[in-house]
């Protein structure tokens, strides 16, 4: 059987596969190169097609010298078929059908030969995939659908049953108008060819596919786009990702794509953000493509952008309509990550109410030569990087829109009428000012500014601000003494103010750190909660209660854990599941550090005890507590879940950790939400490790005796 070079290998659930030696340690070339054993062995024989009408329906037959049979083939091609054979299904171990150039106008039946291994269609007559069609061909590795009249695939078409997916794919020369995202991001593929299709094809994302952040698809296969007057590159977004970059660390596929119309836009800046090694590997012709639109760029080389000419990224933009005033021009800037709103002489006499967001937080708005006479505040002004107002007749500024417009904001006012500053300006570098001459009549109110620009070195500022009524000086050399002010104090009171607020803040942090730290802790735990997939935990969480109680250990195994375990979640009770053969202490401590999650069903007596026979139980969960607790502290990917069994108030609870909790909403009450309280439980434990069956379940409640007490050797 040759086996002195293949070796047996396998892929997913098939595991009749066989990698040559000559691939090694190379997944991509077992991937691509394994063959089966029938195709070593040569155990196939023909079945030949016998027509049963004019309408183009057969059957299909064997030989009786190859009746001994194990695999059959079927190849037919250049015939009238309009149906598979009405007979296939009674040879299921059939592993080729090999139908080219026919009239085949469906596939109904195929899904009862469950060991084909290659289809052959090419040239006939379908016109739609459904992503049931080949869902059970599970043995299905290559499939070839070129030059039909297909128009449409489900989503899922070459998703298989059991995580199995299709190693190659061919539906060019058809005519599909989208493509949606789930029949090309395979998660084991080798080729798939999309090329020749619909011209302006589209690609789509209609269930909402995403990648998780360490999910890998590809192993190294190859995608043909080529020929089908993509337009533009399909996007990160479409993937349920946020940048190119995870794009490329998540998907290791090669894509051939060519465009006559190619237009390079903002998502073309996006696209060749990244490593220029992960872009080439990924971009077959990466360095072949060549931009139509926009006019600027037409005929220049897509990486010559990036390398030759980087002053043209400025020109990879995307417009955008939404929230852009009329007449203007919006759009997205990602060489600046910006957005940026040219509205030059178009007019305006006020700032407008709402400008559009983009990829880029940031604004760049080119507001000059219009009619703007005040700038107020708008919701829009804390997002803005540059601002140009000249040429306007802006007379006067808002303290309220200085004050959220951002310090490194740089405004251009020159060519207007100003005759004021704002008192918050005194917060901002005079070199973000570009406001030409300002012509001030200057009062004691005026002082600041020249503490300001001399406290700020005004030497840096490109305005001029002069003081007109004390000799057209600037206001820095500008005699102020005619006007008997009271000495100026402004820079004083800042930094005596900036102390007084430092010393405030001070002191509200000793006065929380002392009398509010485990509150606080809790607020803070509260906010960093994430979801996170569990990894190293053996259980996903441990339930400590009070287990002398009857009525809790009760309610502990019938409800909750079976509650929770049903639903996929590992509970470690000690009551039912500690081994009464270890040292218990150490047993209980071991156990805690491989549990993701902690869930405490607090009662009277779980911190306390009524008469000295409970004292062991008290030290017990007061043991339990005191090691959650700090396992807990120190892995913030930990969750813990109070239940309030006894309905408790905070004035009954004698563990400052535990009072806290209560205090800021952090325990949950048995007795007023008992019906959501399982929901809300598991909510917090969420994502579960394994699923239980429900018989696994049962079985674990209907062995446990309720009045049983756990016996360790060994003592706390």
């Amino acid at each position: 059987m040759g086996a002195d070079t293949y070796l047996p290998y396998r892929l997913e659930n098939m595991t009749d596969l066989y990698c040559p030696d000559s691939c090694g340690q190379d997944t991509e070339c077992c991937v691509c190169e394994n063959k089966r054993g029938w195709q070593l062995e040569g155990q196939v024989v023909d079945l030949h097609v016998r027509y049963t009408d004019i309408r183009g329906s057969s059957i299909v037959y064997i030989h009786w010298d190859d009746s001994t049979h194990n695999y059959t083939r079927l190849s037919h091609v250049n015939g009238r078929l309009r149906k598979l054979p009405a007979n296939i299904c009674t040879f299921p171990s059939t592993v080729e059908l090999e139908l080219d150039n026919n009239e085949i106008e469906n596939l109904d039946g195929i899904g009862c030969l469950v060991n084909l291994d290659s289809l052959y269609l090419n040239d006939n007559n379908l016109e739609i995939i459904r992503n049931t069609t080949f869902r059970n061909l599970t043995s299905l590795r290559n499939l070839y659908l070129s030059n039909n009249k297909i128009v449409s695939i489900d989503p899922n078409s070459f998703s298989l049953c059991c995580g199995q997916y299709i190693l190659n794919v061919d539906i060019s020369r058809n005519q599909i108008e989208s493509i949606d995202v789930t029949n090309y991001a395979l998660k084991t593929f080798c080729r798939l060819s999309i090329s020749d299709n619909k011209k302006n094809m589209k690609t789509s994302n209609q269930l909402g596919f995403k990648i998780m952040p360490d999910e890998k698809f590809g192993t190294g296969g190859t995608i043909d786009f080529e020929n089908c007057s993509l337009q533009s590159f399909f996007n990160y977004s479409d993937f349920g990702l946020d940048s190119w970059n995870k794009l490329y660390k998540n998907l290791d596929i090669s894509v051939s794509f060519t465009s006559d119309a190619l237009t390079c836009d903002c998502n073309m800046a996006e696209l060749l953000s990244g490593d220029i090694g992960n872009i080439k590997k990924f971009w077959k012709q990466a360095e072949e493509y060549i931009c139509e639109r926009p006019p600027e760029l037409n005929g220049t080389k897509l990486t010559d952008i990036y390398v030759t000419y980087p002053e043209k990224q400025d020109l990879l933009i995307c417009n955008i309509t939404e929230y852009c005033p009329r007449k203007c021009h919006c759009y997205n800037q990602p060489s600046h990550d910006r957005v940026v709103a040219d509205c030059q002489g178009q007019g305006l006499t006020t700032m407008p109410k709402h400008l559009p967001w983009g990829n880029g937080d940031r604004l760049k708005l080119l507001f000059a030569g219009n009619d703007i006479q005040h700038l107020e505040e708008r919701p829009y002004l804390g997002r803005i990087s540059e601002l140009d107002l000249s040429g306007n007749r802006l007379s006067h500024i808002s303290e309220t829109a200085a004050s959220v417009l951002p310090n490194d904001a740089r405004l251009n006012a020159t060519g207007n009428k100003l005759t004021s500053l704002p008192r918050h300006f005194q917060n901002r570098s005079p070199a973000t000012l570009v406001l030409g001459h300002v012509l001030l009549s200057c009062s004691c109110e005026d002082l600041w500014t020249r503490s300001w620009l001399s406290f700020r070195r005004y030497e840096d500022s490109p305005t001029s601000y002069i003081c007109e009524n004390l000799g057209g000086k600037v206001i820095t050399e500008a005699d102020f003494s005619s006007l008997k002010c009271y000495p100026d104090t402004s820079n004083i009171n800042i930094i005596l103010g900036s102390l007084a607020a430092l010393l405030a803040i001070i002191v509200v942090i000793i006065l929380a750190r002392v009398l509010c730290y485990p509150e606080i802790y809790v607020i803070y735990r509260r906010k960093l909660r994430r979801v996170k997939q569990s990894q190293g935990f053996k259980y996903d969480a441990y339930v400590s209660f009070y287990d002398e109680d009857t009525l809790q250990r009760k309610w502990v195994i019938r409800n909750l854990a079976k509650h929770m375990e049903k639903r996929g979640y590992t509970l470690f009770i000690p009551v039912r599941d500690a081994s009464i053969a270890e040292c218990r202490e150490e047993y209980i401590r071991s156990t805690i550090g491989r549990c993701k999650h902690f869930i405490i069903i607090l009662s009277e007596k779980y911190f306390k005890s009524s008469d000295q026979g409970e004292t062991t139980q008290l030290v017990f969960t007061q043991f339990e507590f005191n090691n959650m607790w700090k396992v807990y502290q120190n892995d913030m990917r930990r969750n813990l879940v109070i239940i309030n069994y006894d309905n408790l108030s905070v004035s009954e609870i004698n563990n400052r950790w535990v009072k806290a909790c209560c205090r800021v909403g952090e325990v949950e009450d048995f007795t007023e939400r008992q019906g959501l309280l399982l929901d809300v439980i598991e909510q917090k434990l969420f994502p579960s490790c394994r699923q239980y069956n429900e018989s696994e379940i049962d079985e674990h409640i209907s062995r446990y005796d309720f009045n049983a007490k756990l016996v360790f050797h060994g003592k706390l």
